[in-house]
Parts: structure tokens; sequence; C-alpha cells
């Protein structure tokens, strides 16, 4: 990521760590992060998306982002697993309450 693609991603993960939604999405949204992090296959910013639009109660958001978090990351490194179950569990948790 650029400089202030890096900036904004890293405004987003403190405001996601204070669990200020609003603002997380606000900048983890922005052009300059999201579009990079597509460019990268940044997965990271797909599952902070997935807990942020959790976190607002945008379930379908939320489905959405962990989706792709868990299609790029399905195989990588077992050290990381660990996001990817918490991920895969979100996605089937929020499946099962809106049926």
């Amino acid at each position: 990521m650029d400089g202030n693609a890096s900036v904004r991603y890293e405004l987003g993960r403190s405001a996601f760590e204070t669990r200020d939604f609003q603002t997380a999405e606000r900048y983890f949204r922005s052009p300059e992060v999201y579009n990079q992090a597509l460019l990268q296959i940044d997965a990271q910013v797909e599952y902070y998306l997935g807990e942020t639009y959790e976190g607002l109660g945008d379930v379908d958001e939320a489905k959405t982002h962990y989706a792709r978090f868990v299609n790029w990351w399905e195989e990588a490194d077992p050290k990381l697993q660990s996001r990817v179950d918490r991920a895969r569990e979100a996605l089937e948790r929020l499946t099962r309450e809106a049926a």
C-alpha cells in the first residue's frame, strides 16, 4: 500500500480496535485503502470489514466481506488459519441467524 493508504488502514484498525465501527468503515472503505487491498488481495481489510459491518448490524455486508476473506485465505499458512476459522464461524453464525 502507498503511504496514504497505509495511514488510512492504520486509522481504520485503530478505530476498529476501539469498537468505533462507523469510523473504521470510513477508513477501510476509502478508495485509497479498499482499491489497494483489492489490487494486492489484502484479505485483512475484508476481515476487518466483516467485523466492522457486523458491529454496525449490517449482516449482509458482514457476510459478503467474511466470505471474501475465507475464499482468499482458505489455504493460508497454518499460523493464519485461526483468523480464517473465526471468519468462517462468523459467516456460518450470521447465515444461521438470518434464516
